[in-house]
């Protein structure tokens, strides 16, 4: 059942489903980043996840390799994505993992380790070109 709900999850994600991705989440679910910030409640965590969608509107998870226990996966594999750089579409792709806590039939926490500095870098020059052509 936990690696059901997991799923889903991740294909409400490449799906850009926002009702499908909180439909998988506890009322208690705490998102935490790469950089170790920490996301919690309904309307933040549809605005995050909507605001992460509408940034990387091709966002996409590839799972390779998965190992659990009772109430958590570990996933690893890529996260990709594309940023528009003077009308340019750049895309990107990055290793990643994800620690998924289950509880319950629902996500309760979802942690995502992963190098952004590739996708931090390509944002930043999203920005100054957006900021030149101003």
């Amino acid at each position: 059942m936990q690696e059901e709900v997991v799923h889903k999850l991740i294909e409400a994600i490449n799906q850009h489903h926002l009702d499908g991705i909180l439909n998988c989440l506890s009322n208690d679910h705490i998102l935490r980043d790469s950089r170790g910030d920490t996301v919690k409640g309904a309307e933040t965590l549809h605005s995050a996840w909507g605001a992460y969608l509408h940034i990387f509107p091709d966002y996409h998870i590839d799972v390779e390799e998965k190992a659990s226990n009772e109430n958590t996966i570990l996933l690893t594999g890529w996260a990709s994505g594309s940023v528009k750089i003077d009308n340019k579409k750049v895309n990107w792709r990055i290793p990643a993992a994800w620690k998924v806590r289950v509880e319950n039939g629902k996500v309760s926490e979802w942690q995502v380790f992963a190098d952004n500095s590739v996708v931090q870098t390509l944002l930043s020059e999203a920005h100054a070109s957006e900021f030149e052509r101003d």
